[in-house]
């Protein structure tokens, strides 16, 4: 995946950055720790993970760049895509997924798939083992025993964002149940309690507010009927 979001706390040279790649480190050892590996195992690991990480927060487009839609914007085929990742298979990738394959999709960075296809053969299977085993364990931190729990909120709760002190049990457990179910509760909320005539009255007044839009902005002296 990606690391345009972490990006700079990889690259970057100020003290905070710095700080935060200290603290990093710390962490992964004290999580693989956790996960059953010895210190000096846990030691090696966290380097690997920090060492395939930064390669690819190295290959990342910046915040900057990201905010450029046509860069950003890279229609390929499967051939075409292909062609700069051979060690990557996309019709074999579409197929696992269970999606039905398109003639085109985009591609966000291909640099960063360059190097990412660079780095499949050039890192080991042991190392890339690590890092999968790594994340998988990372994204549910949040759900394993409090060892864990504490753990992650040390780094990801504290260093990362400040919090003093971790939300108590019964606000994380209904916050897990918002964000895995709350389409399927609002589905069964609006059912309930959300009218025919309610549903009327909401629309009624959003189809007011674009008339209004619409209006308004046919007026507007500085907008042009095309884009140059």
């Amino acid at each position: 995946v990606s690391q345009s979001r972490y990006r700079d706390y990889y690259v970057n040279t100020d003290a905070r950055s710095k700080e935060i790649r200290t603290a990093y480190a710390s962490h992964l050892e004290k999580m693989f720790v956790l996960m059953g590996d010895d210190a000096k195992t846990a030691k090696t690991n966290a380097e690997t993970i920090v060492r395939l990480e930064t390669r690819l927060a190295k290959a990342s487009k910046t915040r900057v760049e990201l905010r450029d839609p046509q860069a950003n914007y890279n229609k390929m085929s499967i051939a075409e895509a292909n062609k700069i990742t051979a060690n990557i298979n996309w019709s074999k990738h579409f197929d696992r997924l269970k999606l039905a394959k398109s003639e085109s999709f985009i591609v966000g960075q291909p640099n960063f798939l360059k190097e990412l296809d660079k780095m499949i053969v050039a890192e080991s299977v042991d190392s890339w083992k690590t890092y999968l085993r790594w994340h998988l364990v990372a994204s549910m931190a949040g759900k394993l025993n409090n060892a864990f729990v504490v753990e992650s909120f040390e780094f990801n709760g504290k260093v990362m964002n400040g919090a003093k002190e971790m939300k108590p049990r019964w606000k994380r457990v209904l916050n897990d149940i918002d964000n895995a179910m709350g389409e399927a509760l609002g589905e069964v909320y609006v059912k309930k309690y959300f009218s025919d005539d309610a549903k009327k009255r909401c629309l009624e007044m959003v189809n007011n507010m674009q008339a209004v839009y619409r209006e308004r902005i046919q007026k507007l002296d500085w907008m042009t009927n095309s884009i140059s």
